[in-house]
């Protein structure tokens, strides 16, 4: 498999499975990572002449579609897109139940650090 990253940049990779416990620095499957630089013509042309196994690296058209899922309302939230209203009230429910047990939790840490709270049969 060949991906041709820029004009200048070819990486190609070996299809043979090897098994990840025979691994070395030696192995085959690391020595068959190939860097070549390539000198002559256009890096679009060298792209396109590659051969059928070639992908070209196109990041901005890899995430076009995801894109158009993040909604362009200024009132709307960025981070909780993909979230319906029912779920992200639940998940907001859960949230502040467990915030507020936090705060019994640290209420009763502080209560018992003190020196002259015992309970009894503890200390015995």
């Amino acid at each position: 498999m060949v991906l041709a990253i820029s004009s200048s940049t070819t990486f190609s990779f070996s299809r043979t499975p090897k098994r990840l416990s025979s691994l070395s620095l030696h192995s085959p499957i690391l020595a068959s990572v190939r860097f070549s630089k390539r000198n002559a013509g256009s890096g679009i042309n060298n792209a396109i002449h590659a051969s059928q196994d070639a992908v070209i690296f196109e990041p901005f058209e890899e995430v076009q579609k995801e894109l158009l899922l993040i909604p362009t309302k200024p009132q709307a939230s960025l981070a909780r897109h993909k979230y319906t209203d029912q779920c992200e009230a639940a998940l907001n429910e859960q949230i502040n139940v467990e915030y507020g047990i936090s705060y019994v939790y640290h209420a009763m840490y502080a209560y018992f650090d003190r020196d002259n709270i015992a309970l009894k049969g503890l200390a015995k």
